[in-house]
């Protein structure tokens, strides 16, 4: 009898937890070795399937920084083109990021790995004042977007 509180005396609590065990053991209860098997294969497929989700979804995300880091200089270096003075014989104008004191004071840092190609080419009616403006960034060697417009001796 516990002289505390006058229960009867069942043991200390680790003999009790001792001999629950004990009970599974000789009861034959609990998971054998298929069942645990099973259980962390099916849990290593979702962890696995988890990390190939994730995996995807970065290489998309990143596929569209790509792409909006492309869009956002072309249409810097397409308006920094149309506001450029008109030259009939050019092949090609300045990059939006070349400094230049008078039309571009302020240029746009290139992010690492970009760079911009502009080439014009004047319109087949050599009378018309037309230029066509072919706006490229390049990304690692490769051009990712390649934009066309016009250029009007105004």
């Amino acid at each position: 009898m516990c002289r505390i509180c006058g229960a009867a005396n069942r043991g200390w609590p680790f003999t009790q937890w001792i001999s629950s065990k004990s009970q599974l053991i000789r009861g034959e209860k609990g998971f054998g070795l298929a069942e645990s098997l099973v259980a962390i294969a099916l849990l290593a497929t979702a962890v696995i399937s988890l990390t190939a989700a994730l995996s995807t979804g970065s290489l998309g995300v990143g596929a569209m920084r790509e792409g909006a880091t492309a869009q956002s200089l072309t249409q810097s270096q397409l308006a920094y083109t149309k506001s450029y003075p008109y030259d009939s014989g050019a092949t090609t104008y300045p990059s939006v990021a070349d400094f230049d004191d008078t039309y571009n004071p302020n240029p746009v840092t290139m992010p690492a790995g970009y760079s911009i190609l502009v080439e014009a080419e004047t319109t087949r009616d050599q009378n018309s004042s037309i230029q066509k403006i072919t706006t490229s960034v390049v990304y690692g060697g490769t051009t990712i977007l390649a934009v066309e417009d016009f250029k009007v001796d105004r």
